[in-house]
């Protein structure tokens, strides 16, 4: 049943909700220093003052209140987009970051788990941290961190150093929410926190969206046109592998029905390889070939006996085009002669005249410069020979080092030093409550506040205990948000992690048309996130905060259940992205609900209260890639629909589970008196 709302009576800002609010459940502040705004500052500010224009006209009376909370705002979002940059950088140079260090993919895995897991497992305590000791010192303390380390990235010399700035990196940012959201409760009315808690939302949206042409973009900066364009022997990452390919291409039928435009792009390019690396010497590609033949029998015959008992199997057919395994040779390495050769036949190539037409150019996966200088009519010597080299990067990219590959360290250290700038200016804006800001006057601090209200300071405020640990598991609400966000990541991350993949192996759609399909999701995200804040607002300006918070939270997980529901009845390429976009923009639209009720039940304590749902939340984000593609490829051959299905059932749990929160009922802390604490208002 909906609770009874009350009609605005007398100018009181907060009737609305007074038959069930309690002290514990109003805002706390912050404080901010103005300084010189940017286009991009003043554009934000004006939508939030533009939310929040009736409340400021009620307080007309006692002043009019300063503006210092948006600029706070604000700059909390700039915090977030950083946070997502420097989360994924490295994702998106990770190819480059293998070849330079001579990682394997399990060793690069372990690094991006290791991010995760000390993230899941730091929410907790950096959030208590900044209830301990205010957002401002600990948001510009944990930004520093974590933009210190991601600029450690690009001086690894290798696995161990890579894990660590990951591992750091991911104690750095897990307190970055939990605080943003204390910021928020801090500097908003309760009627405003949806809204601000949604832009900051948006602010992680649009930097993990943005963030692969920013790393791209920046790479190829520092590599420009300076880049040597010939093969070194450092360049051939495996001979065996590439000799084995170009005899694969040559004995392919070409002709073939079932070949793809791609594939058969692909194919042109290696036999014309082929072509010049026989004539160079024709006994060259047997030997080493026939080198990587035996190393991936070896590998087959270890993997078979392991799951046969020893049983004799008939291995596989191989195909052009396959990925490089994880093989172990004998001797790692080529005769001398044997790799000056192959090197000096590659150079012919490079240096030689366009492998494939235009039309076949289009379809491999080229970088953007690569597909532009493929538009061109005509090009000069040196920019066809860097055209060739990305072109035969592109169809053996397990066998030759990328021209690019020397880029992603000065770009991470770019990314680093953006974020150092963020901290500096978070902690010369910010304060931990409107009352301690130099420009931030009596009348803000009591709008922020609410009605009736007493306005602290922080000398006034007592310092906060340990972490309510007892008070948080005790929580029914918190126990069900936490499944909820668990489930809900279990399903996202399919949209980040396996999408391309989905619509390669169903659709296969080009290299080119398939990223960007891919990328649609996280930009209708964008939508979502942002209307979200007033979605909830209003929701609990109508129905009370009970339901302005659960109805959201419960019903934005079943459009997006639905959508993946949906996908299994084998939609088109465009319908599919169509469908994925509905579940980013369904779990976008209710990430602002989920904010708010951690603000309206935290009391003293959101960060913490925070950190631990998104530790569970983050726990199903390391999960679902690999439960996914363990249950598509392990048990169901490759069916995309037992992924699909995985994921509904988890929005349906998390919308279930969302449905039966209580944004009314704050965690009881027991100090040591015994007595149970009451948050103050402030």
């Amino acid at each position: 049943m909906f609770p009874h709302v009350e009609s605005h009576i007398s100018g009181d800002l907060t009737s609305r909700f007074s038959h069930r609010r309690r002290p514990d459940l109003l805002c706390q502040r912050g404080g901010c220093r103005l300084g010189s705004s940017t286009a991009g500052a003043n554009s934000v500010r004006k939508q939030l003052m533009a939310h929040d224009l009736t409340s400021d006209a009620e307080y007309e009376s006692s002043g009019r209140p300063t503006s210092v909370r948006y600029v706070v705002i604000f700059v909390t979002f700039l915090t977030s987009i950083v946070l997502y940059a420097d989360r994924f950088c490295l994702v998106y140079v990770q190819q480059f970051v293998r070849e330079d260090l001579g990682l394997s993919k399990q060793q690069f895995g372990w690094c991006l788990s290791a991010f995760f897991l000390s993230y899941s497992l730091g929410q907790v305590p950096s959030g208590w941290l900044s209830d301990r000791y205010g957002p401002r010192l600990m948001l510009a303390l944990y930004v520093a961190i974590w933009s210190g380390f991601t600029a450690m990235l690009g001086l690894a010399g290798g696995f161990v150093m890579l894990f660590v700035a990951r591992f750091a990196m991911g104690l750095g940012q897990a307190g970055a929410y939990p605080t943003a959201a204390s910021v928020v409760a801090r500097w908003m009315p309760l009627q405003r926190r949806g809204f601000a808690s949604g832009l900051i939302a948006l602010g992680g949206r649009i930097g993990g969206a943005t963030v692969p042409m920013i790393a791209a973009a920046l790479v190829l900066f520092f590599v420009g046109n300076e880049a040597t364009v010939t093969l070194e022997q450092r360049d051939l990452l495996d001979a065996r592998f590439l000799a084995d390919q170009l005899q694969l291409a040559e004995s392919a039928d070409m002709n073939s029905l079932e070949m793809t435009d791609d594939a058969r792009a692909r194919l042109t390019v290696a036999r014309n390889v082929h072509d010049v690396v026989a004539a160079a010497d024709a006994s060259l590609l047997a030997p080493l070939a026939d080198d990587y033949r035996a190393a991936l029998d070896r590998l087959s015959a270890a993997e078979e006996d392991s799951e046969s008992g020893g049983r004799e199997t008939v291995p596989p057919d191989r195909d052009f085009g396959e990925d490089r395994a994880e093989v172990q040779y004998t001797d790692p390495t080529i005769a001398a002669e044997q790799a000056e050769t192959l090197v000096g036949a590659l150079n012919q190539v490079v240096n030689g005249p366009p492998l494939a037409e235009p039309e076949q150019l289009k379809l491999l996966p080229l970088d953007r410069s690569a597909q532009d200088m493929a538009d061109q009519v005509q090009l000069n010597s040196r920019s066809q020979a860097l055209l060739n080299r990305l072109v035969i990067e592109a169809v053996f990219p397990d066998a030759i080092r990328k021209v690019y590959g020397g880029g992603w360290r000065p770009a991470m250290f770019v990314f680093g030093a953006a974020g150092l700038l963020v901290a500096a200016m978070y902690f010369v804006c910010v304060r931990d409550r409107p009352s301690d800001h130099p420009l931030s006057n009596p009348a803000e601090a009591r709008l922020i506040a609410g009605p009736g209200q007493t306005v602290h300071s922080t000398a006034t405020q007592p310092p906060v205990g340990a972490v309510p640990l007892l008070a948080i598991v005790k929580s029914p609400s918190l126990w069900l948000l936490s499944i909820s966000q668990f489930g809900t990541n279990i399903g996202w991350v399919f949209l980040v992690s396996w999408l391309p993949a989905y619509l390669w192996e169903v659709h296969r759609l080009p290299f080119v048309e398939r990223n960007m399909m891919a990328s649609i999701p996280l930009y209708v995200g964008w939508a979502g996130m942002f209307l979200g804040g007033w979605v909830t607002d209003a929701l609990a300006t109508r129905l009370g905060v009970r339901w302005g918070r659960a109805l959201p939270l419960s019903a934005t997980r079943f459009i997006a259940m639905a959508a993946f529901i949906l996908v299994l009845f084998d939609p088109s390429p465009w319908m599919a992205t169509a469908l994925f976009a509905l579940v980013a923009f369904g779990t976008d639209l209710g990430s602002p609900a989920t904010w708010a009720f951690n603000q309206d039940v935290g009391g003293r304590y959101i960060a913490s209260v925070l950190g631990w749902g998104n530790m569970w939340g983050n726990l199903g984000a390391t999960v679902s890639p690999i439960l996914l593609v363990t249950i598509v490829d392990d048990y169901y051959g490759g069916d995309w629909n037992a992924a699909f299905i995985t994921c509904a059932i988890a929005f349906m749990i998390s919308g279930f589970c969302s449905m039966l929160v209580d944004a009314t009922k704050p965690i009881d802390v027991v100090p040591e008196s015994g007595s149970v604490e009451t948050p103050p208002a402030t």
